[in-house]
Order: structure tokens, then sequence, then C-alpha cells
């Protein structure tokens, strides 16, 4: 809820500045450019509302013991993905937002400032990414069915929607459905992307969602924000998908690292002929 609010905040205080601010002749809001980046900034705000929102409907009916199997399951495996997602989401949404009011925005009288630190604390308050990232892993190794459930949940959301949000779901469960045969050092190389991209898709589908009650509902005052708002998280969803490394062995991992700090770390063979690295 946090991390939303921040999102909240910083998105309109930019619209308003916006309003004030007077550039090329005009008020920046009539920009064609600006408009786009406040669009987007409400647009991220809104989606990663709609996920705080669905995971706290959840919750909600867990504690008063009305819950199904799948709420309770999708709850389990969720609840990670949540903190990690808006707390991230939170520290780049304030970052593009301080841009917005130019040289005002790293002006401690002007307070905005204060909204970028705080939103720094969260990704490590809430439970920094990598910690959350290998709590998802836990839970489905743990609780596999907990996995059935959230595709349920997920297809059934997606009911109607492109075939990339299907393409995702099928290879984001068919990794999740194989990961028993990998290496825990291959799940763990891949648990931050797993994690992003799940993510994503669940704001997605939960937007289909959305639309498909607004379409059925016949709210047509809302169908048109709807539309953008899927259209928006669908686009982030296929442009920023990580495509997970399942051919990568434990060498190549080590390999890799090595390489790439070889200026900064050196290996030494101790008394007992044991190989330790030193910074």
């Amino acid at each position: 809820i946090s991390s939303v609010a921040y999102m909240r905040r910083m998105t309109n205080l930019a619209m308003d500045y916006g309003k004030r601010r007077f550039a090329f002749g005009t008020n920046v809001i009539k920009k064609p450019l600006h408009v786009l980046m406040l669009s987007k900034m409400e647009l991220d705000t809104r989606g990663n509302l709609l996920f705080v929102l669905e995971i706290s409907r959840l919750l909600g009916l867990v504690d008063v013991g009305k819950a199904t199997e799948q709420d309770t399951a999708v709850l389990r495996v969720s609840s990670s993905l949540l903190k990690l997602f808006t707390a991230k989401e939170g520290v780049r949404l304030t970052s593009e937002g301080v841009e917005c009011f130019g040289g005002v925005g790293v002006m401690e009288n002007s307070h905005i400032p204060v909204l970028l630190r705080d939103s720094q604390v969260l990704p490590i308050w809430e439970g920094t990414t990598n910690i959350l990232s290998l709590d998802l892993l836990r839970a489905c190794h743990r609780e596999p069915k907990a996995i059935e459930c959230l595709e349920n949940y997920l297809n059934e959301n997606a009911k109607g929607a492109s075939d990339s949000v299907t393409k995702t779901i099928e290879n984001i469960f068919g990794f999740l459905k194989e990961s028993r045969s990998f290496s825990p050092q291959l799940l763990e190389f891949n648990a931050r992307k797993l994690s992003f991209n799940m993510s994503r898709l669940i704001i997605t589908t939960l937007a289909h969602r959305v639309y498909s009650d607004s379409q059925s509902d016949g709210i047509s005052q809302y169908e048109s924000m709807d539309k953008a708002l899927l259209d928006h998280w669908t686009k982030r969803m296929e442009m920023e998908f990580e495509p997970l490394d399942l051919q990568i062995s434990t060498d190549e991992i080590n390999k890799q690292f090595l390489e790439l700090f070889s200026d900064d770390i050196g290996e030494d063979v101790d008394s007992r002929g044991e190989m330790r690295s030193r910074l």
C-alpha cells in the first residue's frame, strides 16, 4: 500500500505541476511528450493498485474464513510477488516523477526529494528483491498444488485475452512444472526473472478481467480507460519479458561471474588445497 501511495502522490503532483509549468510557449501539460510520460505514470500506478487490491481481497476472504483452496494458494504465492514488484515500481516511478519537476525536483524545500528517498526504503523494508524471489521458489517447491491453483486462476482471468497472454502463462508455468528436475543453482539464477515476469503477467490478467467486466456491465464511461490499462500492461508484459535460461550450467554461471569481476576478485588456494575468493 505504501508503494502505491508513493506512486499516486508523485503522479498527482507531477500532473498538477504540469498545469503550472510554462515552457515552449505553453503549459507543459499541453505538450504531447509530457502527456505521454504522465499517462504512463498513471497507468503504471493503476496497474500496481489493481494488484494490491486483488491480493487484499484474497487476504480478506482468508481472514473471514470464506476463501477457497485456490484463493488461499494464490495469496500464498502472490504475496511475495506483490511486495517485491510494487516496491521496485515505486522506486522507478518516483525517480521518473522527480524528472517532471526539473530543477525544482531536487530542491529540498520542494519536499519532492523526500518521496524518492523514502521510496528507496521499500525494496529493503518489505524484504529485498532477492529474498522475496527465493521465497517464491520455496513456495513453488513446498506447495506444488499452489502453482497449479495460480495457473488456473490466471487462465480464468485471461479468458478471451490476446495470444501473448496465454503464451506467457504457458511459458512461465511450463518452467515451474519442470523446475523440480532443475538444479537449485539454475532455479536461483532465474528467480528474479521469474518474479518480475509473473508479476507483470498477474497485473495484465487482472486488467483483462476488469476490461471484460466493464464491457459486460455496459459501463461505457470506464471502458476506454480500462482498455488503455489493458493495452499498456499487455505491452509491458511483452516488451519486458525476460526469457528464462534453462541451458546454463552452474559452471557457466560461475565463469560469467569470474569474467565480469576478474579485475576485482582473485583466487587463492588455502592451506587445505581449497579454492577461496578474496576481494
